[in-house]
């Protein structure tokens, strides 16, 4: 009798042990999923905020270059290359575009026709390979590709006709637009994401109209 009662408790103790781990089997199955969607959307954003403070300081170092610079044959160029320096840590081939334009105001917002192509007068649009267009040949003398000749990329909003005047209502405004892509790296929130920032500034007056020959 005490022998039968001892298998019987033990048998009974299995079963429960049985339900006990089936069922934190279960809730596993159905946490873990949830926690591990917590973890990875934690990386993802993280690494997307990333990409858009990288794309915001592309645009405003793009856009100090284009204060300083601005008014010279070398403004454009310099405005990409700095926009380029800004994207190191994103990496530029993550550049979609960037537009260098004629800003009325402080708060001029990039004009809508100039996110497709340059816009006579309007603006200068980039796309990466012209990051790498040099601006002096092996011999030190400009190329055709900058400085508003009839070949080069920068003629439409040309620096050398930029207000860099001192004088009342002084100098005029420029605006560089920056949009970049992030690229998702575990694909639970889509495959890319584009980021894009503005920054405006107004060209330092009376700087001199550098040259880099």
């Amino acid at each position: 009798m005490i022998l039968a009662a001892l298998l019987a408790r033990r048998r009974a103790a299995t079963r429960n042990g049985q339900r006990d781990r089936g069922a934190a089997l279960v809730e596993a199955a159905l946490v873990t999923p949830i926690f591990l969607l917590f973890i990875f959307g934690i990386f993802e954003f993280g690494l997307l905020f990333r990409s858009y403070l990288t794309t915001t300081t592309a645009s405003s170092e793009a856009a100090r270059a284009a204060s300083v610079a601005s008014g010279g044959p070398t403004a454009d160029y310099l405005i990409l290359q700095s926009m380029a320096h800004g994207l190191a840590p994103q990496n530029v081939d993550n550049m979609i575009k960037m537009v260098v334009y004629d800003a009325p105001d402080a708060n001029a917002e990039v004009p809508a026709a100039c996110l497709n192509g340059p816009v006579t007068d309007l603006c200068n649009y980039y796309t990466p390979p012209l990051v790498a267009l040099p601006y002096l040949d092996e011999d030190g003398h400009r190329t055709p590709h900058w400085g508003c000749g009839d070949d080069s990329v920068d003629k439409f909003f040309c620096p050398l006709d930029r207000n860099t005047s001192a004088e009342p209502p002084g100098p005029g405004y420029v605006g560089v637009y920056v949009e970049t892509r992030h690229q998702y790296l575990t694909g639970f929130f889509g495959t890319e994401r584009t980021l894009r920032d503005t920054t405006v500034v107004r060209i330092e007056p009376g700087r001199p109209r550098l040259d880099l020959r």
